[in-house]
């Protein structure tokens, strides 16, 4: 397992898909930006949230910054 406040390894996908959850837009709009369903996106993101142990979207936001991710 990985030491607790250490950055997990995210794929060249969640990195993209991170840096526009981090914008703050809705679903509906990132999901074209990123090539992917709405649904899709709902549900890479709902394995981001798990992964990092949150359970909302301003959590994983918070998570992201902590962490130094998403830009």
């Amino acid at each position: 397992p990985r030491p607790r406040g250490e950055a997990p390894e995210l794929t060249a996908d969640e990195r993209r898909i991170v840096t526009e959850v981090m914008t703050g837009q809705t679903y509906a709009q990132i999901a074209p930006r990123v090539g992917m369903s709405e649904s899709g996106l709902r549900k890479r993101v709902a394995a981001l949230m798990k992964r990092l142990d949150v359970h909302s979207r301003p959590q994983l936001m918070a998570k992201l910054r902590d962490l130094d991710l998403g830009r």
